[in-house]
């Protein structure tokens, strides 16, 4: 792994003793998306997405300031595919399941199979190899 570590640190900082202060998905996720530890921000458990204050995020602030925002793959865990993450220009979110995952794809949520009759096959193949980048 030392050529991906080289190709995605290589231009930047890397952390050799990286740490998480909450090793669960949605609270540490949460933690990234607002700067803030989970017992500030409120997302304590996977269960609890709903409770992060979205006002407060580095997506609200940097799409204020006039950049563009992207959010592709899995955004937080309990987070329902038919609700839009706020803050975001474009989207692709997943609800991963192993059968008949559901996206939701800029406001349209879908599943592979609707994907294939609409003739979208690159997302639905990929998802039906296992692969959802």
């Amino acid at each position: 792994m030392p050529k991906t570590v080289d190709w995605l640190g290589g231009q930047g900082v890397t952390f050799t003793h990286g740490h998480s202060a909450t090793p669960l998905c949605a609270p540490s996720r949460s933690s990234v998306f607002s700067g803030r530890h989970a017992h500030h921000h409120g997302v304590r458990n996977n269960a609890a997405s709903h409770s992060l204050d979205q006002s407060t995020t580095v997506q609200r602030y940097l799409k204020e300031a006039g950049y563009r925002t992207g959010l592709f793959g899995k955004y937080l865990n309990s987070w329902t595919p038919a609700d839009n993450p706020p803050h975001f220009e474009e989207f692709a979110l997943l609800q991963p399941a192993y059968n008949d995952a559901r996206w939701n794809v800029n406001g349209t949520v879908q599943t592979p199979a609707q994907e294939r009759a609409l003739g979208i096959p690159a997302l639905a193949a990929r998802l039906a190899a296992g692969r959802t980048g």
